[in-house]
């Protein structure tokens, strides 16, 4: 069985090393660099895995636990990925977003002592009859933290995600009246996948520095991950940028201006006298911004008439109204 875990998590390895090459070939740099990072990260942590099973690092103690904090940076690679990728211009890292870093760092500054230990104190941590009993209870406690920390800081940075995905989902509804091909509906469930494995991942990993290992757990959750890896990398790797019309920033950010309800009315009538003459509803893509041009009438004020006068965002208009079919004619 051992043999089997080896070989999968060869693979998971190779997939993501490979995968890390092609994402930096991605049109928009920033999004490509952050996916990238995310993978050849995780590249790092399964090489760990594997030189572990293999007794590697009888050659090169020094790098003994060097992945250790390596895995609490996945999550932030994801955040700042998912906003580079519904952004339309380039978001790297600024000022403000080295404070977003601080778990990871505290995790570094916590392994320190650990790292600078002698190469013999290393190994002998990694064989019952050479450890140090006080030596290894120490690094034991500090799996355990570092274990925490990893399952607090990627659930948050994974609902910090969510957020942004959602806030950029909701600002395609209100543009466009088909989002399918506008939107990374699977940055959704890589969310949901991503914290439940990392979920299971640190709680296996908590059984094990307890001595309990379930070989057999292990077998699945490796298998199960070298699954989703390979998912998440394939849809990156093919996502296009998402880039939002000039026109919707603007809406976005401009305040919005209180219309009476006789003005709606009359907004609603010239919708509706639109709809019927110039057959807007046969453009599967028809966009605010066409109805803007077509009626004449500013973006902030269809919004505005969509959401108060109909009570439905446009995207939610054109499934509902009638006039709103928005699909391609028969």
């Amino acid at each position: 069985m051992l043999t089997m875990i080896t070989i999968i998590v060869s693979m998971t390895l190779a997939m993501a090393v490979f995968a890390a090459a092609l994402a930096l070939k991605s049109p928009k740099r920033d999004q490509g660099v952050f996916f990238a990072l995310f993978l050849g990260l995780y590249a790092i942590v399964k090489l760990d895995e594997l030189t572990l099973m293999l007794g590697g690092y009888s050659l090169a103690p020094h790098a003994l636990g060097l992945a250790f904090s390596v895995k609490l940076f996945l999550a932030p690679c994801i955040y700042f990925y998912s906003r580079s990728l519904m952004s339309s211009e380039a978001r790297w890292l600024k000022r403000s977003d080295w404070p977003a870093l601080i778990t990871p760092i505290l995790a570094i500054i916590m392994a320190v002592p650990f790292y600078i230990l002698p190469p013999d104190q290393k190994i002998g941590l990694l064989s019952p009859e050479l450890r140090d009993p006080d030596l290894y209870a120490n690094a034991l406690l500090g799996c355990q933290i570092g274990l925490v920390l990893f399952i607090i800081s990627s659930l948050a940075y994974l609902y910090a995600t969510h957020k942004i995905f959602r806030s950029h989902d909701r600002s395609l509804r209100e543009m466009f009246s088909r989002i399918d091909d506008k939107t990374a509906s699977w940055l959704c469930w890589v969310i949901i996948v991503l914290a439940l494995g990392w979920s299971v991942h640190a709680l296996t990993e908590i059984l094990a520095l307890s001595g309990y290992r379930a070989m057999e757990v292990l077998l699945a959750y490796q298998f199960f991950e070298m699954l989703w890896i390979g998912l998440i990398a394939f849809c990156g790797i093919t996502q296009q940028p998402m880039s939002l019309e000039a026109s919707t920033k603007q809406t976005s950010t401009a305040p919005r201006p209180s219309l009476d309800e006789a003005r709606m009315t009359k907004i609603a009538n010239r919708l509706d006298q639109a709809m019927q003459q110039q057959r807007l509803f046969e453009n599967p893509d028809l966009s605010l911004r066409d109805l803007s041009d077509a009626l004449n009438v500013s973006e902030n004020q269809l919004s505005e008439t969509f959401s108060r006068h109909f009570g439905r965002n446009f995207f939610r208009l054109c499934e509902r109204i009638p006039h709103f079919i928005c699909l391609p004619a028969a």
